[in-house]
């Protein structure tokens, strides 16, 4: 039985994406009980028949039939030009941050009705049908097809869920993410997985069965083509990324699972928070007070708990889903700090806001939030697409 834990929602103009963070892997036999943070026992070489493809990453065979073509590019150019003019930091990633919100497409995640139960999903009937491996320059090199990839081809043969469209959907995402992140800030993230997930729209980190060092990004076969809202979704995600990876967390092989006193800093369900980690910052200035509370919560459906919970709280979250944990919560933070203006968050005294000025006392992520931004409209710039 496979346990995930949800770890955002987010509606797009395409569809809407369920976003998790999970851990053993999809592909995996079995998932330890209790919590997502339990080691995967791994599968044997028998059950993990793959195959190696030859592959060479090319995005001019996909990229420009796949987004919106960019209006008044003229207007657009001459705005961000503006931008390159400013020499602090900040200010120069605010203008840039305009010139996205005049002519690209995005929309924050506001939504304070929906509540998510229960938190955690046991699912045995998802599947890995390949990946992709991610190259030492950030490229896509290989391509392999696992022991279900067949199967796969046979029942979802079509439009909506066949291998080449499957191919095309995570090369064309990469792109994207690849173009915006820089390399040197995910140098963990090793595979970009395919996930025949049934019915639903999935996009998530997760860690592979097989080496706890490395995280990938999965996508599901629902998920439709990107479009410039989705990339408030994938900052989410990389924002778990900046969050869990090794750099972040001690994962010492289950150690705290088996043992969570031996853990002196914020157990996450995925290892141990370092104790200058983002995280580990974060959940002492924004969670002390309220993880006895929250791990009392009711997930069960049918329950009000969370309910209670997030409007006793409301001010200290942008939406419900960022009140389901600390790691939703940094992770949706960190996205409001890359696409809100900073004067607006120094005006603001809530709570909410105050997380999302957290980020600005790290200068390397003030750096990285205008490089995102700059990112994304050079991107733009240079292909004549929404992005």
């Amino acid at each position: 039985m496979r346990k995930v834990i949800i770890s955002g929602l987010v509606l797009v103009i395409i569809t809407t994406l369920l976003i998790i963070i999970f851990q053993g892997g999809p592909n995996s036999e079995e998932v330890e009980d209790a919590d997502i943070h339990n080691e995967d026992e791994g599968t044997s070489d028998e059950d993990e028949e793959s195959e190696l493809v030859d592959f060479e990453y090319d995005p001019s065979d996909f990229m420009i039939r796949a987004y919106r073509p960019l209006m008044r590019s003229d207007s657009f150019e001459e705005e961000g030009e503006g931008c390159y003019e400013i020499d602090e930091v900040i200010e120069r990633g605010n203008c840039f941050l305009e010139v996205i919100n005049d002519h690209l497409t995005f929309e924050l995640n506001y939504d304070q009705t929906q509540f998510y139960f229960p938190i955690q999903q046991e699912r045995d009937d998802w599947e890995d049908v390949f990946y992709f491996e991610v190259g030492d320059e950030g490229d896509l090199v290989d391509i392999e097809l696992l022991n279900y990839a067949e199967e796969y081809e046979d029942e979802f043969a079509g439009p909506q869920g066949d291998l080449e469209r499957g191919k095309e959907t995570l090369m064309a995402y990469w792109y994207v993410f690849s173009s915006v992140i820089p390399n040197e800030y995910r140098p963990t993230l090793e595979r970009v997985y395919w996930l025949d997930a049934q019915e639903l729209p999935l996009l998530a980190i997760y860690r592979p069965p097989d080496d706890f060092e490395i995280l990938s990004l999965v996508i599901s076969q629902y998920v439709g083509g990107y479009d410039s809202p989705v990339k408030v979704t994938l900052i989410h995600e990389f924002g778990h990324y900046l969050t869990v990876n090794s750099s972040e967390l001690d994962y010492s092989n289950g150690l705290y699972e088996d043992d969570p006193s031996l853990c002196e800093q914020y157990l996450s369900y995925n290892g141990c928070a370092k104790e200058e980690s983002y995280i580990n910052q974060f959940v002492n200035l924004f969670w002390s007070d309220l993880l006895e509370e929250h791990e009392s919560i009711d997930w069960s459906e049918g329950s009000d708990d969370y309910r209670d919970f997030f409007e006793k709280y409301e001010n200290h979250f942008f939406n419900t889903y960022q009140g389901t944990e600390p790691e939703e919560d940094i992770a949706e933070s960190f996205t409001f700090f890359i696409f809100l203006d900073s004067d607006e968050v120094e005006a603001r005294d809530q709570m909410k806001y105050e997380k999302v000025d957290f980020f600005y006392q790290f200068d390397e992520l003030v750096e990285l939030r205008t490089e995102i931004l700059e990112n994304f409209y050079n991107l733009s710039l240079e292909d004549g697409n929404r992005y």
